[in-house]
């Protein structure tokens, strides 16, 4: 099976942008535009996402952090990408602290987003 991401960044052009570079790269990705539409999406495809990128801020009260907390609890294996405009040490207070999670300032460039894909995928 391919390698699956999900990701539920806030902004609409940002998914859009992340997930059509990630497809043409071969990943495949289901999206969400919010926290709890992620949790949905990542119950919905059970054991099939290897990896989620989030934005640390997001519609409908649920946070990146949240989400990767609540996701961790779940699945042991997967990864997360968090991305935020805050610089690692403001945004860092809420970071879950494991090899399983990992931080991504924003901007970034297409190569930066790659490069953590694929650095967080390598680490299983």
């Amino acid at each position: 099976m391919g390698l699956r991401a999900e990701s539920s960044t806030a902004s609409a052009l940002a998914r859009r942008l992340a997930r059509l570079l990630l497809q043409r790269r071969g990943y495949t990705v289901v999206e969400a535009e919010s926290g709890p539409a992620a949790l949905a999406v990542w119950r919905e495809h059970s054991g099939r996402i290897d990896l989620v990128l989030t934005d640390m801020v997001m519609p409908d009260g649920l946070s990146g952090f949240e989400l990767a907390r609540a996701l961790l609890g779940e699945d042991q294996e997967v990864r997360v990408i968090v991305t935020s405009g805050y610089s690692v040490d403001l945004a860092g207070k809420e970071l879950v602290r494991t090899d399983r999670v990992s931080f991504l300032a924003k901007p970034y460039s297409l190569h930066q987003l790659l490069d953590a894909v694929r650095a967080s995928l390598d680490s299983r």
